[in-house]
C-alpha cells in the first residue's frame, strides 16, 4: 500500500486545486463548477481503493486493473486508487470496441475492471471468448506497480507503453526544470488515459498547482478565471488549427 501517496492525496484536499467544466456546464453558463472537487476526489479515490482491496488478493502475482472511466473526475480517482493499491494499472480507452478490446485481452487478463457496467459486460464476454491470454512481460522497472499508458504506435496495432510513478514523476521534474518553475498549473483539454493528458495532470497534482478540465471545443465560450499567462496547455494539432481560427488572441494570451 503507497500510504505516501494516500496521505499527499488527503492533504491536497487543503486547497480546490480541480476543476471539470463538463457538457452541462456549456449548456448553461450560470451554473458554477463543483466547489472543493478536490475533497470529492479523495471519497471517490477511497471508495475505488476499498473496491480494489475488496476484489484483489494479495501476492504472489501481481494483479492488473483496466481503467475504463469516461468522466474525468472517476478516472482520477481510479488511477489514484490503483496506484495507492499497488496493481499494475492499463489505461484504457473507453471509446474502444470489439476489435481493441480483442487486442488487449490477447495481451492481459485483467482481474478487475473499473467503469461503466457496459463496457464491463463486453470485455467479460470477449475474455470468455478469448481463453487465457499470454501475460504481459515485467522488464526494466523495480517498481511494486506498473501504468500501462496505450499507444497505437505507427503501425495501428494497440500497445501499451511501461511506466510507473516513478517514471511519471521524474518527468514533472524534469518539466520544471525545463521551465524554471516551481508550481504548475494545467489547462487539459486532451483525454486523462493518454499520456499527454495524463502528465498535465501529474504535473498540477506533484507540483500542487492548479488542473483544470475541459473540451477545447468550449475553451472559447468559458468565461475562464484563470490567468491564461500562468497556465500551460498541452494540444494536438486540431485543436491547435481550432483554437487559431476560433480565438487565437486567447491562444496568444495562454
Amino acid at each position: 500500500m503507497n500510504n505516501e501517496l494516500l496521505n499527499y492525496l488527503k492533504l491536497s484536499t487543503k486547497q480546490d486545486w480541480l476543476k471539470y467544466y463538463d457538457d452541462d456546464w456549456a449548456r448553461n453558463k450560470n451554473i458554477n463548477p463543483p466547489e472543493y472537487l478536490s475533497k470529492r476526489l479523495l471519497k471517490l479515490t477511497q471508495i475505488k481503493l476499498a473496491q480494489i482491496s475488496a476484489a484483489i488478493v494479495q501476492p504472489p502475482r501481481a494483479k492488473n486493473i483496466f481503467l475504463v472511466e469516461q468522466q474525468p473526475i472517476n478516472f482520477i480517482a481510479g488511477f489514484f486508487a490503483s496506484v495507492i493499491a499497488e496493481v499494475n494499472l492499463f489505461l484504457c480507452d473507453p471509446g474502444w470496441q470489439r476489435q481493441e478490446w480483442q487486442q488487449v485481452l490477447g495481451l492481459v487478463k485483467p482481474d478487475l475492471i473499473l467503469g461503466e457496467k457496459t463496457t464491463i459486460d463486453l470485455i467479460h464476454q470477449l475474455e470468455s471468448a478469448s481463453g487465457q491470454p499470454a501475460p504481459i512481460v515485467q522488464q526494466g522497472l523495480s517498481s511494486p506497480s506498473l501504468i500501462m499508458i496505450p499507444t497505437g504506435g505507427t503501425s495501428g496495432k494497440l500497445k501499451f507503453a511501461v511506466h510507473s510513478w516513478q517514471t511519471l514523476a521524474a518527468s514533472v521534474e524534469g518539466f520544471k526544470s525545463f521551465f524554471a518553475c516551481e508550481q504548475i498549473n494545467s489547462c487539459c483539454t486532451l483525454p486523462l488515459y493518454h499520456v499527454s493528458g495524463l502528465m498535465q495532470l501529474m504535473r498540477s497534482f506533484l507540483t500542487q498547482g492548479n488542473l483544470t478540465i475541459c473540451s477545447y471545443k468550449l475553451i472559447t465560450a468559458l468565461p475562464f478565471t484563470l490567468d491564461q499567462s500562468a497556465y500551460f496547455i498541452s494540444l494536438i494539432p486540431t485543436q491547435l488549427k481550432f483554437l487559431l481560427a476560433e480565438s487565437p488572441k486567447w491562444l496568444g494570451e495562454t
